[in-house]
């Protein structure tokens, strides 16, 4: 999987990611296609699924650190909260 990204973990020694996830979904914001490179519905996004991003960074960092702050008066931003504290 990392030749296909250009990327060899040995090369670097100890890796430790930290991810603003709040901006992670406005990475493609602008971006019309999916994972796979086939084009995006006019109206679909894509959309950055904070499992598969961590469970993706687990195969090569020693340790992660995901930030994401929430508004206080929209509880519905509590959800991405909710679910990493869900995890074992």
């Amino acid at each position: 999987m990392f030749q296909k990204i250009g990327f060899e973990p040995r090369e670097f020694g100890r890796i430790f990611a930290f991810v603003d996830y709040g901006n992670a979904q406005h990475w493609y914001d602008d971006d019309r296609r999916k994972s796979d490179d086939s084009r995006l519905q006019p109206d679909g996004i894509f959309y950055v699924d904070i499992v598969k991003l961590g469970e993706f960074l687990d195969r090569f960092v020693e340790q992660k650190r995901f930030y994401y702050g929430h508004i206080v008066s929209k509880p519905a931003t509590l959800h991405i909260i909710k679910k990493i504290k869900a995890r074992p």
